[in-house]
């Protein structure tokens, strides 16, 4: 009997794409016991993928980044780079890409008007967005994102109240070092 470990798995998999075989995400999907590899692009191409890989993210606690794109999309190819390249250095995201021209019913069902689009989804719901190849403002978001300001405005004023330990946070902000570490500064 052969045991494989997680990080096995991963090792397989980069293996296997490396050598051009078979797609992450087709791997992934065969293997049951992971439903998710979060250091990759995933493409969706129908709503039932889209609804299984968000219901994963959300089991996860984990943020996940829904970008749209066409083929014949000249700012789509611009910014489709960077996008990877965001995947490999944020691990812990989940990046989900929609060909708008082969998945038009997940299109249609976020409204989509016009593309590069990118729609952040934190436990189900759509916490912010940004439309348009612009470079700048995707990195900005994902980097420090808006959903983590509230978070924190909103520990500060129940702070007195309640002891809260948020799920999600980031390793250079302050107010996150101290509910990570234990300890309070008031």
């Amino acid at each position: 009997m052969v045991i494989i470990t997680k990080q096995l798995f991963h090792v397989y998999c980069f293996r296997l794409q490396k050598m051009g075989g078979l797609e992450v995400s087709k791997v992934v999907h065969e293997h049951q016991g992971w439903r998710l590899i979060t250091w990759q692009v995933i493409g969706i191409h129908s709503a039932s993928e889209l609804h299984t890989k968000l219901n994963a993210a959300t089991r996860t606690s984990r943020l996940g980044i829904l970008y749209f794109t066409a083929t014949w999309c000249g700012p789509c190819c611009f910014i489709s780079p960077l996008y990877t390249s965001l995947a490999e250095k944020y691990r812990k995201i989940v990046f989900l890409k929609v060909d708008i021209d082969e998945a038009r019913d997940v299109a249609a069902r976020w409204n989509i008007r016009s593309v590069p689009s990118f729609f952040f989804i934190k436990n189900g719901k759509e916490v912010d967005k940004v439309v348009g190849a612009d470079k700048s403002a995707l990195e900005r978001k994902i980097a420090h994102p808006d959903w983590v300001a509230l978070c924190h405005l909103w520990i500060w004023r129940e702070f007195v109240v309640s002891s809260f330990y948020p799920v999600e946070y980031l390793n250079w902000c302050f107010w996150c070092s101290f509910w990570i570490i234990g300890r309070h500064a008031f």
